[in-house]
């Protein structure tokens, strides 16, 4: 076996043992509703959403100031996206990638070529960052701490997202997020996310979502 064809082997085989370390839903869990408050830039509102894996999330809170609505939007959708099932195979198991740091080291980096330039940064099995190209940005999520959700799987708790220009990689902005979960039956659910956004000219945006009064139509494997 070629040294090329034992970097992809040996990507394929570490990029596979981190995906299946971040917890996902059971093919079996339908979904949930929950009731949304948000304390964002426009002030406090408060709705239901409804949110199914693979589907957009239906968000009930007319009240909500234009504002806060594309953020609050875009994290329920990112946030139902990231526990949705998806099998490595349907992912980044479908491309070539490369080992392109490690081992040797604490970590390893892996190029996986889906077009985006993604890359993988892994700790301890763990995937510890995540870079690629969206549109005319390079965007960077690093994850600084994490919460067990099984005995082998975790939540991403403590977030830092990085949005440079794609062609010149001066920093657009940047957005911490802190996550919190709470069991719902035999599955994790989001409960809370709150977050800090500071723009390049250090405009500062301080918004939180919380979700309560959880519920489902399954929640545990029959």
């Amino acid at each position: 076996m070629g040294s090329s064809t034992t970097t992809q082997v040996d990507a394929d085989t570490a990029l596979r043992d981190a995906h299946d370390a971040v917890y996902r839903w059971p093919a079996w869990f339908s979904g949930f509703t929950a009731e949304v408050i948000v304390d964002g830039a426009g002030g406090h509102s408060r709705g239901t959403i409804d949110a199914r894996p693979g589907q957009p999330v239906d968000l009930d809170i007319d009240a909500v100031p234009d504002v806060d609505r594309p953020w609050l939007t875009d994290q329920l959708e990112s946030m139902v996206t990231h526990r949705a099932p998806l099998a490595y195979e349907d992912g980044d198991g479908r491309h070539e990638k490369q080992l392109v740091a490690g081992p040797g080291g604490r970590e390893a980096v892996i190029r996986v070529d889906d077009g985006l330039g993604s890359r993988y940064w892994l700790e301890d099995g763990a995937i510890s960052q995540i870079e690629r190209t969206i549109g005319d940005e390079r965007v960077t999520v690093a994850i600084q701490s994490r919460a067990a959700a099984t005995a082998h799987q975790y939540v991403a708790r403590d977030i830092t997202v990085f949005w440079r220009n794609g062609d010149t990689g001066m920093l657009r902005s940047l957005e911490l997020l802190r996550d919190d979960h709470v069991p719902l039956g035999e599955v994790m659910v989001p409960a809370r996310r709150r977050s800090l956004r500071i723009e390049a000219d250090g405009a500062a945006t301080v918004r939180e979502m919380r979700l309560i009064a959880h519920s489902a139509e399954r929640v545990e494997e029959a």
